[in-house]
């Protein structure tokens, strides 16, 4: 069996934006109401099926908390968002939803 080949320090320790892409890919924030939204361009892959979201809402702060998730398995920490936000970036996503669906049925 090889062994596993791990990054070099000197690998590590190059500047983050060291080699440039011709059409860059967008970052990941942090921020899973962000991160979930930031499909924009056409490079980036539509996620995996088993990828998504879990979001609560906690009583005790009245912030929304979001979690990236693969099946059951969170594979990033919580980030919080105030629920006046919260519902404000829910209300875009359901008009935006709304209109593609509208879209795409005028073009069938």
């Amino acid at each position: 069996m090889d062994a596993v080949r791990f990054p070099t320090p000197e690998v590590l320790a190059q500047p983050e934006d060291s080699i440039k892409l011709r059409s860059p890919l967008p970052k990941e924030t942090g921020n899973a109401f962000d991160d979930a939204n930031n499909n924009s361009n056409g490079i980036r892959l539509n996620d995996s099926p088993d990828y998504g979201y879990k979001v609560e809402y906690n009583p005790e702060t009245d912030d929304y908390d979001a979690t990236k998730m693969v099946g059951d398995n969170a594979v990033s920490p919580s980030y919080s968002m105030p629920s006046s936000d919260y519902f404000k970036l829910s209300g875009r996503q359901r008009s935006r939803n709304y209109w593609r669906t509208r879209a795409s049925e005028t073009r069938s």
